[in-house]
């Protein structure tokens, strides 16, 4: 008899990465520590400037922090939330460092399917480096992955750090805020899914650009636009963002 087949998918969030744990005296935590001694624990994702002293970010990045941290050349400079959306997963925040550019985010929110697009941030390790990579793709779908509407997918090519950077097209300005990724699995008839099973597709999602402009206007932040036109060199669309874009590093303790 032959087997009917399912699409049934699992989301996976591209949570802030992990990066280390230290005790307050400088040692490494372990079982046999002073119980008096507090162990924290940090972890990294991205954000972008959209004013001199304002940064968005995905709520999930900074939902649990003690203190945040944004990485900069001269050193670490510290940050407050001052709005958050849980629902669309976004989050403001405001900070005395300035930056050396701000984001432009498209004028018009018409997004097509194929258009390209690059991320860039600092996943995985890069988050400890202060190293920015950069990718490129090209948009999948104008909805979620549950046919939600303030959601785009994308190639993909996001991991965990990616959380919270922009989405950026051939123009390089901002069409959407990155939020995770989502595996598609293959199931049979009766919604069983093998143990060893692979995604058969996985793609990127991001917090669509209407989304992100009402969060900004909801909380009273100008932001500048920009007609997309003529694309411009993936290296000069590289140059740019890298002066908008911030490590941003979450310090919880147990």
């Amino acid at each position: 008899m032959n087997v009917i087949k399912a699409l049934f998918i699992a989301t996976v969030l591209c949570a802030a990465a992990p990066l280390s744990s230290a005790s307050d005296d400088g040692t490494t935590p372990s079982r046999d520590n002073d119980p008096n001694v507090t162990t924290y624990h940090i972890s990294s994702g991205t954000g972008f400037y959209v004013q001199p002293n304002y940064v968005i970010t995905n709520n999930h990045v900074v939902e649990s922090c003690q203190t945040i941290a944004l990485r900069r050349k001269d050193g670490f400079k510290p940050a407050m939330v001052i709005a958050s959306d849980t629902r669309n997963d976004l989050a403001l925040l405001k900070t005395d460092a300035q930056p050396e550019a701000i984001a432009s985010l498209r004028s018009n929110s018409e997004i097509s399917i194929g258009e390209p697009v690059s991320v860039i941030g600092y996943p995985k390790e890069h988050g400890l480096t202060g190293d920015y990579t950069t990718a490129r793709g090209k948009v999948l779908d104008l909805s979620g992955p549950l046919r939600d509407d303030n959601r785009i997918q994308f190639s993909d090519m996001v991991e965990k750090g990616n959380s919270g950077g922009p989405l950026i097209d051939e123009s390089g300005n901002i069409i959407g805020v990155v939020v995770g990724k989502v595996n598609y699995y293959e199931m049979d008839v009766d919604l069983k899914q093998h143990s060893d099973a692979k995604p058969v597709k996985t793609t990127g999602i991001a917090i669509n650009l209407p989304t992100l402009r009402t969060f900004l206007d909801r909380n009273h932040i100008y932001y500048e636009r920009n007609n997309t036109g003529h694309s411009i060199v993936y290296h000069n669309i590289e140059n740019e963002a890298k002066h908008y874009i911030v490590n941003i590093h979450c310090v919880m303790s147990e």
